[in-house]
């Protein structure tokens, strides 16, 4: 009776902590130590926020790095030293490689909680959206990007910023406009740029959905609303995000990436076409480098047989419109953000 009561009160609390529970289960050997995340996790982002902590810890702005490269500006790292979660463990406790591994964990799950929402939000029922969520925080891209903690944070707010771009043009609240602006500020200062950059795509193409739809219904007083919202939020992350953008146009002509690639450099390492493979067989990923002809973190899909059933029944079903958006730009931008991931 008490689980009930606690369950009205607080059902999104539990559904998290349910996620939590999975992903503790699922990657038990990263949340009880047994075994350390490698690569980028310890060579790259321990060290890296492992200063900016000391440096938060001694009143020092992390603005300069001596002790890398002879010296370079960490503050214009775009991941290392503005993002939230940075400033405030930094400042408080330091960063430990233990501290990476129980992140690694929080952001698996809220991926899973994320999806969860943002499957409940455009309609689907509690139980499928559960274990939407849960395919989605235990795919291969998670497990393959296990060593990318940029990778892992985008992928865990990315379904947050959906849904409630979503909820913006549905409602247009306050309310909703402010949790987008902090759920895309927490993106953009935490995650991999790419995953950012793409977003802005689908974004765009669920507002123009939205508009032509309220546009054919001549409501043009809602279609106001719409634009001021939308406006509103755009300021709102210009002004939050500022401090990353006077960065970017600062380092942009000390970075040749930015200046381009040729194509054939920037598809280096895709998701090749032998890699859907691993759709059903998740495992031979490991087994032989050549055949897939690309880096084993790009190699594995993997989301589950059953999923796999459901999703090609799925697609032959009459769905909501905003479904359809997601599904063919999903498809679609595939190879427009792995070739980006390179650059």
């Amino acid at each position: 009776m008490q689980f009930n009561v606690i369950y009205r009160r607080y059902p999104n609390l539990l559904i998290y902590l349910a996620f939590l529970a999975l992903a503790v289960l699922a990657f038990w050997q990263v949340a009880f130590l047994k075994y350390s995340l490698k690569w980028d996790m310890v060579d790259c982002y321990l060290p890296w926020r492992y200063f900016t902590g000391e440096c938060l810890q001694n009143n020092i702005l992390p603005l300069w790095n001596p002790y890398q490269h002879l010296g370079y500006p960490i503050h214009a790292d775009l991941r290392s030293v503005w993002y939230p979660e940075v400033m405030l463990i930094g400042a408080l406790t330091g960063y430990t490689n233990y501290t990476l591994h129980f992140l690694f964990i929080i952001y698996i799950s809220l991926a899973g909680f994320g999806l969860y929402i943002l499957s409940c939000g455009i309609g689907t029922n509690r139980a499928a959206s559960f274990i939407t969520g849960t395919c989605y925080m235990l795919s291969g891209y998670f497990v393959g990007r296990g060593q990318d903690i940029g990778w892992i944070i985008a992928a865990a707010w990315l379904p947050f910023v959906i849904h409630y771009y979503l909820k913006l043009l549905e409602s247009n609240r306050l309310t909703d406009i402010l949790l987008f602006c902090l759920f895309t500020f927490l993106l953009v200062t935490g995650g991999y740029q790419a995953h950012s950059i793409i977003l802005a795509y689908l974004l765009f193409f669920l507002f123009l959905y939205y508009f032509i739809r309220v546009l054919k219904s001549n409501d043009y007083r809602r279609l106001g609303k719409i634009i001021v919202s939308n406006v509103l939020a755009l300021i709102i992350i210009l002004v939050t995000c500022s401090v990353l953008i006077v960065i970017s146009v600062q380092v942009i002509p000390y970075i040749n990436r930015l200046g381009g690639l040729p194509l054939s450099v920037a598809q280096w390492h895709p998701f090749s076409p032998e890699s859907l493979l691993s759709l059903l067989v998740p495992y031979a990923t490991v087994i032989d480098p050549d055949f897939f002809s690309t880096d084993i973190s790009m190699r594995n899909a993997f989301t589950g047989i059953i999923i796999i059933v459901f999703f090609m029944d799925f697609s032959f079903r009459k769905k909501h419109p905003v479904l359809n958006i997601i599904l063919v730009f999903g498809m679609v931008s595939e190879n427009l953000f792995l070739t980006m991931s390179q650059v």
